[in-house]
């Protein structure tokens, strides 16, 4: 396999590493066991656009090379074995292989949880804060966290809303309305919404005119 690094692994003993064989364009192929150390092809790495192809977890008695993938390239392997881990780069969560299905790893979130996201508004013109876009024939239950405050400190909300959105063959729809668990505005012409256009969900936020406005958002979601 040309290109590749790699990884001493103090801990072989007791978790197992892999081979990644790559195509000359450097997609995936194969995913195989290896005794020893792990190899991951810098052509993948380059292939996926990413700076770095794995994470390395720091553990107690030495380290461990988790691998970062996205969801296509997850699905690509082949034959992985069971408590494999890989780090999912679609959905920031860790992922464990067991007869035949990822799922959350142990001690994490079984929801998907995307960078904080921030903007800065000035007038009253709702504006995105986050978006993802949706699978075609998959149900999501969306979660948005939104804090926000004036640049002089004078105003200020905290919002968590939820939605459930699907797509059928067309563009996104939202399953019923949009719910409030917390919503408090200092402003009442303050709002904060989840919305859908084509096959994107998005989270936005709506200020006053002439008051500059900072908002800080957190989105999860689950899917099936």
């Amino acid at each position: 396999m040309p290109n590749a690094e790699i990884y001493e692994d103090d801990l072989s003993n007791r978790f197992p590493t892999y081979t990644f064989n790559t195509t000359v364009d450097g997609s995936l192929t194969t995913f195989e066991a290896l005794d020893g150390a792990t190899l991951i092809s810098t052509a993948t790495r380059a292939s996926l656009g990413l700076a770095v192809y794995a994470v390395r977890l720091d553990l107690v008695g030495g380290t461990e090379i988790i691998p970062l993938l996205t969801t296509t390239q997850r699905d690509a392997l082949t034959a992985p074995l069971d408590a494999t881990l890989i780090l999912n780069a679609d959905t920031y969560a860790m992922e464990c292989f067991d007869d035949g299905t990822w799922y959350p790893a142990a001690g994490t979130s079984t929801w998907n949880t995307r960078p904080r996201s921030t903007v800065q508004t000035t007038n009253d013109t709702p504006t995105e804060v986050d978006e993802f876009d949706l699978d075609d024939e998959e149900v999501y239950m969306i979660q948005i966290s939104v804090v926000g405050i004036t640049d002089d400190f004078s105003e200020r909300c905290g919002v968590i809303k939820s939605a459930v959105v699907y797509r059928d063959g067309g563009d996104a729809i939202i399953l019923g309305s949009v719910s409030a668990m917390i919503e408090e505005y200092s402003d009442s012409n303050w709002d904060v919404d989840i919305t859908v256009t084509g096959n994107t969900a998005r989270a936005t936020v709506t200020g006053v005119a002439a008051t500059t406005i900072n908002w800080n958002c957190s989105l999860q979601f689950i899917e099936q």
